[in-house]
């Protein structure tokens, strides 16, 4: 049903190596030829490396034990941000965090202690990060940690094991040791077929007497390039070489077999129960819904109108109490009114189907969480609820966590391959098809300059579809200073002094932004020249960066960007010098501008067009060179010269 990501399976060029299980590397002892490694020939840029990154899984009866070895190696001063602080997460209610160890070792030998009071702990909706820093961090020391997980219940199976880091690994291990009764599949991405046969080791099993055998499986990686956060990138972990271990079922020596992974309708039946009994206000939800839409004829009406409602009347909140929502029980969303997204959403639903209007809960992976795997039914692998409205032949998926959202366009982060409807015994997975709509950003600034150099600018920018959306939900999510200051004041990067300015969220798909500033740092005298420099306020930089890239660029949605500046000069100029005109088109995506005098305006239009919004690996460089020469259009100046004045 959906296509597996293998853009990273090229560029792994390494060997699989089968190595000693986790126990080999002593805890610090470091061996003479690890302080000889340097930065990798395929990547001389690394900062660090991970020498070995090593975890052994013990799945018993009762429990599961996860044992963690990492070392590393700062080879640059850039390394030492990217190493120096390190995280460990894991879900209190069922996982314990035991023997942290972490210590800096010196080339002369000498071991730094991570202190206790130099490790943090922060918990928030049953996640706990604890953090802890690195002592005498510089450029060829050793770092090196290690820790102990308990989990509790079988509950949250084996995590995902992700070869590859942030910085470059020179080995990445994992070791699954299972008891006796076991039964199991494996999940890869981005891994090459030929590298999925692990090492196993068969021992007796003396809890058996003998007759039955324990069996440790261990896959080795070594010379594995960095994964990191890049712009215009989905989530992280799918491009990342990784292992995913399932535990299937369990056989008893009485033969009695316990499930436990069950099957997607099995999923479902257990979340409609939940859902039905959070939903526990029905007759409540069914009043407010009629009180709503009092008046208002056609289903189509009155979705909208309850979704205005709620994104209206009730705040969204990040503090969980459960997976999804923030109460146990609905009732307390209405009285509050105050709820997570998926419990508003959740709410959203009720009130359709109390209205007689089609509509169903949609579980969701989000693009940062990463897409989900339809072989593998889990439905902990989502972690978002939208609302799925059918009405005729229209339908579309709705989602009320923004006080400005607008109905029927998800969030970008929404926009992903599919989900899971819950309607009972229907429900199943669906592919996500993502209605085409116009995306677009224009923005016109009039720059009116006087002779003595002084720009007053007036500037309007208006947003449509997907970009509406995203721009929305940053204004939402933040006061209007900080949205405006981030918006004009720091694309502009000089000394202006705003007036006021207007955010106006369009519930007909648009999101508008105007007002005035004035400067002088955007005129300046050169000779008998006066030189303007345009106003932009996107891609002022080229956010492309690396000199290559392992996967693709991906802009979520197709959008187009235009910016227009006009410049009043006082009187026409006797000579000028406008920026040349140019047209970039390297298929999916084109690059324009045009520049033109018309009496004594100037008129400077630049226009960005994503066509397509995914690229491959092998055309980063193109892409890249068009935004460099996007970026250099905003150094690029007007110069003119007027009559003088005898």
């Amino acid at each position: 049903m959906y296509k597996r990501n293998v853009y990273f399976i090229y560029i792994i060029l390494m060997s699989l190596v089968i190595s000693s299980s986790i126990s080999a590397q002593k805890f610090g002892k470091v061996d003479d030829s690890e302080w000889l490694i340097t930065a990798p020939d395929d990547y001389p840029e690394a900062g660090a490396v991970v020498i070995f990154d090593k975890q052994s899984v013990k799945v018993a009866l009762t429990n599961i034990k996860i044992e963690r070895h990492v070392r590393i190696k700062v080879l640059r001063s850039a390394g030492i941000d990217e190493v120096g602080d390190q995280s460990i997460s894991f879900y209190e209610k069922y996982e314990k965090l035991k023997h942290l160890q972490a210590h800096t070792i010196t080339p002369d030998g000498k071991k730094h202690k991570v202190e206790k009071d130099a490790i943090f702990e922060k918990t928030h909706n049953n996640w706990t990060t604890t953090s802890f820093s690195f002592p005498n961090v510089s450029e060829g020391v050793i770092l090196e940690y290690r820790y102990t997980i308990n989990k509790k219940k079988w509950y949250f199976n084996i995590p995902t094991w992700y070869f590859q880091n942030k910085i470059y690994t020179l080995k990445s291990e994992i070791t699954v040791s299972l008891s006796p009764g076991y039964a199991f599949d494996m999940l890869y991405r981005n891994v090459p077929g030929r590298y999925k046969n692990p090492k196993i080791e068969s021992k007796p099993d003396p809890k058996s007497g003998g007759y039955r055998k324990l069996k440790n499986y261990i896959w080795t990686m070594e010379n594995l390039p960095p994964v990191k956060d890049e712009p215009y990138m989905s989530a992280i972990n799918d491009y990342r070489a990784s292992l995913r271990f399932l535990l299937i079922s369990y056989t008893y020596p009485s033969g009695d077999v316990y499930p436990i992974v069950s099957n997607w309708q099995d999923q479902a039946d257990g979340l409609e129960v939940w859902f039905d009994s959070y939903c526990n206000k029905d007759k409540e939800i069914k009043k407010l819904a009629e009180e709503i839409t009092a008046g208002l004829t056609t289903k189509e009406e009155k979705s909208k109108a309850i979704f205005e409602y709620i994104k209206t009347n009730y705040k969204s909140s990040d503090d969980y109490d459960t997976r999804y929502f923030k109460h146990n029980k609905i009732s307390k969303l209405l009285t509050d009114k105050n709820g997570t997204p998926e419990g508003k959403n959740l709410l959203l639903v009720q009130m359709h189907k109390d209205l007689g209007i089609d509509c169903w809960p949609v579980l969701i992976s989000t693009r940062e969480n990463g897409r989900f795997e339809p072989s593998y039914p889990e439905d902990r692998q989502f972690n978002y609820l939208i609302a799925f409205v059918q009405i005729g032949d229209s339908w579309g998926f709705l989602d009320v966590a923004d006080r400005n959202a607008l109905y029927g366009i998800l969030q970008p982060q929404c926009l992903t391959d599919g989900g899971f409807l819950i309607d009972g015994k229907n429900s199943q997975l669906v592919r996500m098809t993502i209605k085409p709509i116009n995306s677009s950003r224009n923005d016109l600034t009039i720059m009116n300059i006087d002779t003595n150099g002084v720009a007053v600018c007036s500037t309007s920018s208006v947003m449509t579809g997907y970009y509406a959306a995203e721009m929305i939900n940053k204004y939402d999510n933040t006061t209007p200073k900080k949205f405006i200051d981030k918006f004009i004041k720091k694309p502009i990067g000089k000394a202006i002094t705003l007036g006021e300015y207007i955010c106006t969220p369009d519930h007909a798909s648009t999101f508008k932004v105007s007002g005035s500033f004035t400067t002088n740092e955007l005129v300046r005298h050169l000779d008998e020249n006066l030189v303007v420099k345009p106003v932009s306020f996107v891609f002022e930089k080229n956010p492309f960066k690396s000199k290559k890239r392992f996967f693709p660029i991906d802009f979520t949605y197709p959008f187009t960007y235009q910016n227009t500046v006009k410049i009043n000069l006082d009187k026409t100029p006797k000579e000028i010098h406008l920026p040349k005109d140019i047209v970039n088109d390297i298929g999916k995506i084109r690059l324009s501008r045009t520049s033109t005098l018309d009496g004594s305006t100037i008129i400077i239009t630049c226009t960005l067009e994503v066509i397509e919004p995914e690229f491959r690996p092998g055309q980063y460089n193109s892409v890249k060179n068009l935004f460099e020469q996007l970026a250099l259009f905003d150094d690029e100046e007007v110069s003119f010269v007027y009559e003088t004045t005898e």
